[in-house]
């Protein structure tokens, strides 16, 4: 999953690839480590990495973020939309409403046909289906199984078969 997030006044590209069930790579900015993280029965998450082991637990509302990591309060804001993602353009697939991310069909590097179906969310117990709004490739996939999202948030972004916009 690819987030940019706005911490201390900066904005910062993050992206975690699950690696295993409980084994992730984090790279903020360019720098990538690797952690396993366990899910407590208290909600909190214990983690392990180079820099030695930790336990956090957060709170979220909206697109404001509250961490607490061994003591210390870490604040920031997940930026969604065409600020997320750097850029937004006219045919990239956008959650028409806000939900959760039920299924993800879209895959990066392969080519859709219009009227496939690519993402599924569920929202207000409905389910609404995200398709190709025509044929081409899907160059980056920026939602997984599970996600919140806004209304307006970018989910997939598409190419034509050229490679063009």
């Amino acid at each position: 999953m690819r987030i940019r997030v706005l911490l201390a006044g900066r904005e910062r590209a993050v992206e975690v690839t699950r690696l295993a069930p409980d084994r992730f790579r984090i790279e903020v900015d360019g720098v990538r480590s690797e952690v396993t993280a366990t899910l407590g029965a208290d909600g909190s998450i214990r983690f392990m990495g180079a820099a030695g082991a930790g336990r956090a637990i957060g709170a979220a509302k909206g697109n404001s973020r509250q961490l607490w990591i061994d003591g210390r309060t870490v604040r920031y804001e997940v930026l969604r939309g065409a600020r997320a993602s750097g850029h937004a353009r006219e045919h990239d697939l956008k959650s028409p409403a806000p939900g959760v991310v039920a299924e993800v069909h879209a895959r990066a590097g392969t080519r859709v046909r219009k009227g496939e179906k690519l993402v599924v969310l569920e929202s207000m117990k409905m389910f609404f289906s995200v398709l190709a709004p025509r044929d081409g490739r899907v160059e980056r996939v920026l939602c997984a199984r599970g996600d919140t999202v806004d209304a307006g948030v970018l989910l997939v972004e598409l190419t034509d078969e050229n490679g063009g916009a």
